[in-house]
């Protein structure tokens, strides 16, 4: 099989990560200047002369087609004839989502080409790959920080990696960086937005619903986040049912969560809307739209809906 690359995933940050260390492979230093291109779908005519063109002063040229999937279908049949002939001497890049597996291009260049999957990473990756952000940056993370990044950020790459850079800037000549770091960096407007939504959905109040979930859409937040933020408070009221039942006070459960005091407090106010087993519930239905929008069963923006609609009680 000839060195070209399919990059397929949802992960936007992991997709250029993947493709920029496939162009680190073959070329290095100016090299990059003169024998590396990237194109965008509708480039096609460029793409074939990019791919047919002997690379200058180096043994390899590299061509990356990021969102390949929207190529046109005689784009496509272009591709897979060259697929089947390629030049030794050009490194053909393909970049698309995760959707692109069940395309019928997808099944007519797979024997022809090295398949990298850039889908989202488990939460254990992704620790590892913030305390490793870190380390190069000569500074340490408290794992309290790290699980609490994950909670309102959830494991998209791309999301983190903007909050990490601003930690960095935060905390300046400091090395550690704690959970009060993280909350004060992010976490604050999140969680306003999840006690908004959370405080909606008990009140049973539609309208109010779909106002903040309009207003976090507006903010560029995706469907996936917004379950994310309605576990992270599932998983807090949990824990803080728990601990306030074993008789810790309010600063205790903060220091075994590694929270602030504040945040705490506001969600012991909320305990008398709960009761063991609805807190259960909210577990299950999160973990079944969870799933939903993993397998495809259902369009992510509407298993947000169904999800948040379920947990108000239905609404007549």
């Amino acid at each position: 099989m000839a060195d070209n690359y399919l990059i397929i995933g949802d992960d936007v940050y992991i997709r250029d990560r993947e493709r920029e260390k496939i162009r680190d492979k073959y070329l290095s230093g100016g090299d990059k200047e003169l024998n590396y291109s990237v194109f965008g779908p509708g480039d096609m005519e460029n793409i074939s002369d990019a791919l047919g063109t002997m690379p200058f002063l180096s043994d390899r040229r590299v061509i990356a087609v990021k969102e390949a999937q929207d190529l046109s279908q005689e784009s496509w049949d272009i591709i897979a004839s060259y697929l089947a002939k390629p030049h030794e001497s050009s490194i053909l890049i393909l970049v698309v989502n995760a959707a692109f597996s069940s395309n019928k291009n997808y099944r007519k260049i797979e024997k022809h080409i090295n398949l990298i999957k850039a889908g989202t990473p488990d939460k254990e990756t992704m620790k590892s790959w913030i305390r490793g952000f870190f380390r190069k940056e000569g500074m340490e993370i408290l794992p309290s920080a790290v699980d609490l990044m994950l909670e309102l950020k959830g494991t998209e790459a791309s999301d983190i990696k903007n909050e990490l850079e601003k930690l960095v800037c935060y905390v300046g000549e400091r090395k550690e960086i704690s959970a009060e770091d993280v909350e004060t960096v992010v976490g604050r407007s999140v969680s306003e937005d999840i006690f908004q939504l959370v405080d909606a959905i008990n009140r049973k109040d539609a309208g109010r619903i779909f106002r903040v979930v309009n207003d976090l859409y507006d903010k560029k937040r995706r469907p996936e986040e917004i379950i994310g933020y309605v576990a992270w408070y599932a998983r807090t009221i949990q824990r803080v049912f728990l601990l306030k039942s074993k008789g810790v006070g309010t600063e205790g459960i903060a220091r075994d969560m590694g929270r602030p005091v504040w945040q705490i407090k506001r969600v012991v106010n909320d305990l008398a809307k709960y009761s063991e087993g609805k807190i259960r519930k909210w577990v299950e239905m999160i973990f079944a739209a969870d799933i939903d929008i993993k397998t495809g069963v259902i369009p992510a923006d509407m298993a947000v809906e169904r999800l948040l609609i379920g947990l108000a009680g239905g609404i007549a």
